[in-house]
C-alpha cells in the first residue's frame, strides 16, 4: 500500500511538471514512459509471432494477446 501510494504521488508530482512546461529539452518522464512501453509493445507481439511460427502456440492465443497488445498501445496514444 505504500508504495502505491508513494508510485501515485511521484506521477502527480511529474505530471504537474509537465503540465507547467520544463525549460530544458529534456523528454519528460511521461513521454519517455510511452516511448519506452511502445518499444516493449512491439518487442512483445514479434515473440507471441515468433511463438505461434514455432507451434507454441495457436492462432487463437496470437489473436487474443495482439488485440490486447494493441489495446494497450491506443491506450498510450490518448494520454
Amino acid at each position: 500500500m505504500r508504495d502505491q501510494l508513494r508510485a501515485l504521488a511521484e506521477h502527480r508530482g511529474n505530471a504537474a511538471w509537465e503540465r507547467l512546461g520544463r525549460q530544458d529539452e529534456a523528454e519528460s518522464p511521461a513521454a519517455a514512459y510511452r516511448r519506452l512501453r511502445r518499444a516493449m509493445l512491439m518487442a512483445e507481439r514479434e515473440e507471441f509471432i515468433k511463438a505461434r511460427d514455432q507451434k507454441e502456440i495457436d492462432d487463437e492465443v496470437l489473436f487474443r494477446v495482439l488485440r490486447e497488445l494493441d489495446l494497450e498501445e491506443a491506450a498510450l496514444s490518448r494520454e
